[in-house]
């Protein structure tokens, strides 16, 4: 009988439990809920369970090793029940997907993921699936460690518990039961038409409105800026008609501009009269060095 891997990657303790970088452990217990899998087995660092299922043995397995050891708990599992590297599949967080999609790949490097790199270092292979779940890249002049290691909001965390999970689940058992060739196709094809799709009602929704609000800000005051924005930018992004909301440097270092796009005009109004917008605008002001330059744009073509 075969016996297949897979391995949700993530930092073992609950003041990580929610954090982006923890994505693959929290698929992976969905996937475990969905298969009922205990993870009944704790030894040498590796947390797994183990089922059966068509002529398959398959485990589950989170290392607890924290993320830049991951390697030596999926090496100790492999050897221990002779897992060929190709039958393995981790799951793991991608800065470079953005939230809501993930994609399926097998073999290549580590794209800069230290748990990649631990796990190629110490299987001495990169021939495994990955199934990469997009978080976004940081916004605002947050540190990309700063950033993997925050929570996800509560609009994100429910989004990633329902519609993103329930692909993920079906992607992995298909992965998994079939192949990851077959899961492959199947769905970073569908999700390259989720993505044709939307850019098709885009072009077709002239209501949209486009913000570019530029403000003048002195070198010794933009780091209070970007940490007071923070919030701002967080929860404005949560917003039912809000479609990105992002802050930019101009390239001189005099500027610190949000460019943001909402749904329409009825958007902005919410989006003005909210709490966190009342609250922390006033603080950014404080933070200007001359008025906000703010323009609205529609599109016309």
């Amino acid at each position: 009988m075969i016996t297949k891997l897979v391995i949700g990657l993530g930092n073992p303790g609950e003041e990580y439990k929610n954090n982006r970088h923890n994505v693959g452990f929290i698929m992976l217990d969905k996937i475990a809920q969905n298969l009922s899998v205990n993870f009944d087995n704790n030894k040498k660092k590796s947390l797994y369970g183990r089922a059966k299922k068509n002529g398959i043995e398959y485990i589950l397995l989170k290392p607890l090793t924290f993320m830049n050891l991951s390697g030596e708990s999926a090496s100790y599992i492999t050897k221990f029940f002779n897992i060929n590297t190709e039958d393995i599949i981790v799951i793991y967080d991608d800065m470079d997907i953005p939230f809501g999609s993930f994609k399926i790949k097998k073999g290549g490097s580590s794209g800069g993921h230290n748990g990649i790199k631990s796990l190629i270092a110490h299987l001495k292979s990169d021939d495994f699936t990955r199934i990469r779940i997009g978080i976004g890249r940081p916004s605002g002049g947050k540190q990309v460690n700063d950033y993997v290691l925050s929570s996800f909001s509560k609009s994100e965390r429910e989004k990633l518990d329902n519609d993103i999970s329930i692909d993920v689940i079906e992607a992995v058992k298909t992965a998994l039961f079939e192949s990851p060739i077959i899961a492959q196709n199947k769905f970073n094809k569908r999700i390259n038409n989720e993505k044709k799709e939307n850019k098709k009602i885009d072009k077709k929704d002239k209501k949209m409105i486009k913000i570019v609000a530029k403000n003048p800000v002195k070198q010794e005051n933009k780091a209070k800026f970007i940490e007071t924005v923070k919030e701002l930018i967080e929860k404005s992004r949560a917003e039912e008609g809000c479609i990105s909301y992002n802050l930019y440097e101009s390239l001189d270092g005099k500027y610190l501009t949000f460019i943001e796009e909402w749904k329409d005009e009825k958007a902005i109004e919410t989006h003005n009269n909210s709490d966190h917008f009342k609250s922390i605008v006033p603080k950014i002001r404080e933070l200007t060095d001359g008025e906000m330059d703010t323009v609205l744009y529609k599109e016309v073509k």
